[in-house]
């Protein structure tokens, strides 16, 4: 090392004419007056060019970051040349021969597979494939990473049953694929599965950043990135975290079976991307083989039980089957466990003992029943449940549309129903229900009221009712077959009818003219369709330059649909079954016709195909970076954010506002006030320290609603040093006394009876007419309810009460300025 350090050194020539060698000098007569005995300045700069080598190797994040604006070394001179290489070579190959390749002659892409991966391979991104359940949605990273080899794909899988099964089929495969484990290396591995707990932390961050030095890392995918978007899942609060994946700047693919075209726009902020630039894929994410229907229990028996009525109805309708799985999901955990008990089935929530073993033993019953809240959602891929029971309305027509989905994934025929109360008394409802689920419950076809909000337009096409080849609601059955459940009925009858009902109309002479005139514009917009399919599975009509959240052709068409049924079923008013007694009522289960499935073509003219953005074949550094800007500027805005909250209590604890408002001296509490005020603001605050702890806010809890507030001081438990995180999206309790008490009430009090009140009173009620509607100021129980909620993000919460306040100051820093 020295005589190669010596030899590249220009002093070393002067040394050595001198016959002294580095050290000699360094130790002796070029020795700096301020350097340690034993040290010598060149061995030391040796010793720190090694260092920061190896720190550059090992991916720290100090040395990658400090890289960036530095000449590249050697290594990594060559480390690109490979890597432009590898992406040259992959971008040459042909999709189709690589797949047959991979997985045999046989195979072929389905849907929108071909467009998505060709898409990856240019290197385009971000990218975001909405696909359904069963469409390969693994395959658009497999065949990537078995044509680039020598490259790392990152998979964030939330699942751990999904991560054993991806595991199993990419070494049958033959593709390198290994679960991240932080005590053993995994960088010869074409895919690294990790779980979104470990892809936010510092260990992987420093992997990810070694393969960004060593020009390894090919992307990143994050595979069911709906979760991101949940607020409901405490187990996944990492997932809301993987926005930080930005910063690696590499291609980012995000996948997904369930995407409603109205969150798309949260999705771009919280991955911090900027939607224009997004390379969107949407396929219809339908399931032709379950047929949707809802029945209303108890109808026209006002004096019967309703809940003996409908358990009856399920001991029934499970007795009929002789083969497969039902999944019975309710509301509440009381309604679980009773259902469970009459079953004598296992009742799975979130709280239950041995879930898993509960699951395994499921999965091994033929026939198997299984009751759940919603608990039982994420990650079930049993491919032979049979049928789907909801007892009461769902939440949101998001989760009915999951949870209905776990309905035949092995493709044969199976039923989603919804039971509700026919008393209209809501038995077995959640305490608050999502409008478009009322909408599914309401006239029209139920798979176009879950298609137009799941999928909306897809390739020029909207979902006007149950077609061909699909297994028919209840709606459209109704409009067919006054009596469905007829006992004669085939178990095909119902597809049958809607063909048999077609054929009868093609042959009509009354009604020839009118069929010719829509079969010529159905076919003039298929063959148009066909012509025009240059780029097949992107989302048409999509513009790079245009944000397709706000995209007014896709979602305000959409939703006036769903209102407005022209082209619905033919009979548009509400049609539910009905169950009474307990032999009233069976159900046939449909099965689809084997032919292939016709679609019907909107009459709208279908836009021209999104052109395809040409990206280098080596992107450069600040074509991935925007994802990474937006990330920090999100970041400041969120510090900024945080210190808006905390800014008041440090200002004002231990402090009295009347006072401070009016130029008084204010280092006193407000029970030692001497303004005239002070003892009606005390009142005031006492009454609602009072009521917000104790006055009911439904399902028999009282006080705040969990993690908005600390129940000492009223204050944010993420500000209050009485509480610290446990590291499971929650809090537990320190040693420490709460730092703030009542700060948070005593500055709401003061500011209501202070010299400003008639001010604050009036544009108060207007924001809460705009932002809260229903809330009113004056009335009591609605303003305290209001104080218990929760508001925002997970480690930011605060209660109403809180977000209130902060309104307060700003309104009073805004308009009355000191």
């Amino acid at each position: 090392m020295q005589q190669s350090s010596e030899g590249t050194n220009p002093m070393s020539v002067f040394l050595r004419y001198r016959s002294n060698p580095l050290d000699v000098a360094g130790a002796v007569y070029a020795r700096e007056t301020t350097e340690r005995a034993g040290e010598v300045a060149d061995r030391r700069q040796r010793f720190r060019q090694s260092s920061q080598e190896w720190h550059q190797f090992l991916g720290f994040a100090s040395a990658i970051q400090s890289l960036r604006s530095r000449m590249i070394t050697p290594f990594q001179d060559t480390a690109q040349a490979s890597q432009i290489e590898r992406w040259s070579h992959t971008r040459a190959m042909d999709l189709d021969e690589s797949l047959q390749q991979m997985m045999g002659p046989s195979a072929t892409f389905r849907g929108t597979q071909k467009a998505v991966i060709q898409s990856i391979v240019q290197r385009q991104s971000p990218i975001v494939a909405i696909m359904p359940t069963g469409a390969g949605k693994s395959l658009l990273f497999m065949l990537p990473a078995w044509m680039s080899r020598g490259g790392t794909t990152i998979v964030v899988v939330p699942l751990v049953a999904l991560r054993a099964d991806l595991q199993q089929r990419c070494q049958t495969l033959g593709i390198s694929c290994v679960e991240w484990d932080s005590r053993r290396p995994v960088d010869g591995a074409s895919i690294v599965l990790v779980t979104p707990e470990s892809a936010v932390s510092e260990t992987f961050q420093t992997f990810i950043n070694r393969k960004q030095w060593t020009k390894e890392l090919d992307r990143i995918v994050i595979d069911e990135c709906h979760i991101i978007l949940q607020e409901g899942y405490q187990f996944r609060k990492q997932m809301a975290q993987l926005g930080a994946l930005v910063r690696a700047e590499t291609q980012l693919v995000l996948l997904t079976a369930t995407l409603p075209r109205e969150s798309e726009a949260l999705l771009c902020q919280r991955m911090y991307l900027d939607s224009p630039t997004i390379q969107w894929f949407r396929g219809r994410t339908s399931r032709t083989n379950v047929a949707y229907q809802v029945i209303e229990i108890g109808a026209g028996e006002p004096s019967c039980d309703i809940s003996e009525l409908m358990i009856t109805w399920i001991q029934q309708r499970v007795q009929q089957l002789h083969e497969g799985k039902v999944v019975i999901y309710a509301n509440t955990i009381a309604t679980v466990q009773r259902i469970a008990h009459q079953l004598q089935c296992p009742a799975y929530y979130s709280q239950a003992v041995d879930k898993k073993g509960m699951l395994a033993s499921f999965q091994k019953q033929n026939p198997g029943v299984i009751v759940a809240t919603s608990a039982l959602g994420m990650g079930i891929d049993i491919p032979d449940i049979r049928l789907v029971i909801h007892v009461g309305r769902t939440r949101s027509l998001l989760d009915y549309g999951q949870e209905s989905g776990r309905a035949g994934r092995d493709g044969a025929a199976s039923q989603a129903i919804m039971l509700i109360d026919g008393h209209g008394a809501g038995w077995g409802d959640p305490p608050t229900v999502d409008s478009r689920v009322e909408e599914y419950l309401g006239g029209g076809c139920r798979r176009r009221a879950l298609d137009i909000y799941l999928d909306g337009t897809v390739d020029g096409y909207t979902r006007q009712q149950c077609e061909d080849g699909e297994a028919i609601c209840d709606q459209c059955q109704s409009s067919i077959d006054p009596n469905p459940a007829s006992p004669n009925a085939s178990p095909n009858g119902w597809l049958s009818a809607r063909q048999n009902n077609r054929q009868e109309a093609s042959d009509s002479a009354s009604d020839s003219a009118s069929d010719s005139a829509s079969d010529s514009a159905s076919d003039s917009a298929s063959d148009s369709a066909s012509d025009s399919a240059s780029d097949p599975g992107r989302d048409p009509g999509r513009d790079p330059g245009r944000d397709p959240a706000s995209d007014p052709a896709s979602h305000s068409a959409s939703h006036s649909a769903i209102h407005d049924r022209p082209n619905g079923c033919p009979n548009n008013r509400p049609r539910t079954s009905h169950f009474t007694s307990p032999n009233s009522h069976h159900i046939a289960i449909p099965t689809p016709s084997p032919g292939p499935r016709k679609r019907a073509i909107s009459h709208h003219s279908i836009p021209p195909m999104a052109k395809r953005r040409a990206h280098p074949i080596f992107p450069s550094t600040a074509y991935y970076q925007g994802p990474m800007q937006r990330q920090t500027q999100h970041a400041e805005a969120d510090g900024q954010e945080i210190e808006s909250i905390r800014e008041p209590f440090d200002r004002w604890a231990g402090q009295c506002r009347l006072c401070g408002m009016t130029g008084q001296p204010a280092h006193h509490r407000i029970g030692n006030c001497p303004h005239p005020q002070a003892q009606i603001a005390q009142s005031w605050m006492d009454q609602v320290i009072e009521q917000v702890v104790h006055q009911p806010r439904g399902a028999g809890r009282r006080g705040y609603e969990a993690y908005a507030a600390c129940f000492g001081c009223h204050s944010p438990q993420w500000i209050c040093q009485q509480w610290e995180s446990n590291g499971y999206g929650g809090y537990q309790k320190t040693h420490e006394r709460c730092q703030y008490p009542h700060v948070a009430i005593q500055i709401m009090g003061q500011l209501l009876h202070g010299p400003q009140r008639h001010s604050i009173r009036v544009a108060w009620q207007q924001r809460m007419q705009a932002q809260f509607p229903g809330v009113d100021i004056d009335d009591e129980r609605g303003l305290i309810g209001h104080f218990q909620r929760r508001f925002g993000r997970r480690g930011e919460e605060r209660s109403g009460l809180v977000v209130e306040m902060n309104w307060m100051c700003e309104f009073i820093e805004r308009e009355f300025p000191a």
